[in-house]
């Protein structure tokens, strides 16, 4: 079924200067903050992405249902390569590489990567002459994941410039929608229960699937909006990490069929989830993904 991409709200997402000026503080656990020294991350604005499926792989078709992500940081003058990677529906990962070769060729890898079961964060340095290849022409450059079942590549992913506007919170060019229980067959969210939303990928105003929050990102901006709401009630929006629900709550709403949003920022696990809780009356809910902390 085709994801509904048209908000229920009208106008711009006002909330989200405001939101990138007052971010929480959360714990780094990218690869570049945690695991490099910390140049690749400086060296760049934003991170290369690539999403990963097996319909990319090529001369050997891959895991038909498979599929990941990856951001990539480059430094071009020492050579630091740190790799954030999460991978779905997949047999164990064995094995994962930067390949040379554009879309639709079979190259050999250049950058050895950790496997991702089912995520990795890792650095490491190849020749600066490579680096800053990989840096200026992405695109003849993809990410590869084998296991056991593919050994010539389960999914892969060319690599490409992030869609974010520059800067230390990455807000995305269109907002994309990660989440609708109207339409994805969870339906109505009942009171007094949570559940966990992935903002891995969204759709954008045509319907097609982006990469929402890349792997490594440490939270999320987005826009919640509750509609088709019953009696008085409230949603919480928090870390998929947490098992206590935060005191105070994100939306409110004191009658029913009321459309109200809100935006927030929201820490995220290392495969982007996070978890919606309700208290009051039920709801039906939205989540739009507005940009990411890496």
């Amino acid at each position: 079924m085709k994801i509904n991409t048209k908000p229920i709200y009208g106008g711009a997402l006002f909330g989200v200067l405001a939101i990138a000026a007052f971010a929480p503080q959360f714990v780094s656990g990218g690869a570049r903050t945690s695991v490099g020294s910390g140049a690749a991350a400086t060296a760049v604005s934003k991170p290369f992405i690539a999403q990963l499926n097996g319909a990319n792989e090529t001369p050997v078709a891959g895991d038909t249902d498979g599929t990941g992500a990856a951001a990539v940081t480059i430094d071009p003058v020492t050579g630091e390569i740190c790799v954030d990677l999460a991978v779905a529906n997949i047999a164990t990962a064995t094995l994962a590489h930067i390949h040379r070769g554009a879309t639709g060729i079979a190259g050999l890898p250049v950058v050895t990567l950790t496997a991702p079961i089912p995520t990795s964060a890792a650095c490491t340095i190849a020749d600066p002459v490579l680096a800053t290849e990989i840096a200026t022409t992405p695109a003849n450059f993809y990410v590869n994941v084998h296991n056991a079942d593919f050994p010539g590549g389960a999914i892969r992913g060319q690599l490409g410039a992030g869609g974010t506007k520059t800067g230390t919170i990455q807000l995305l060019n269109e907002p994309l929608r990660a989440y609708d229980s109207r339409f994805n067959g969870d339906g109505v969210l009942a009171p007094l229960t949570t559940r966990v939303v992935s903002l891995a990928t969204g759709a954008d105003s045509l319907g097609a699937i982006k990469i929402a929050v890349p792997p490594g990102s440490i939270g999320a901006i987005v826009r919640i909006t509750a509609t088709q709401t019953v009696n008085g009630g409230y949603l919480k929006v928090y870390s998929n990490t947490l098992t206590a629900e935060p005191k105070t709550s994100n939306i409110n709403w004191v009658a029913s069929g009321q459309d109200v949003g809100a935006d927030t920022t929201v820490a995220v696990d290392g495969l982007a989830k996070i978890k919606v809780s309700s208290g009051g009356g039920s709801t039906q809910f939205i989540v739009d993904v507005v940009g990411y902390l890496f």
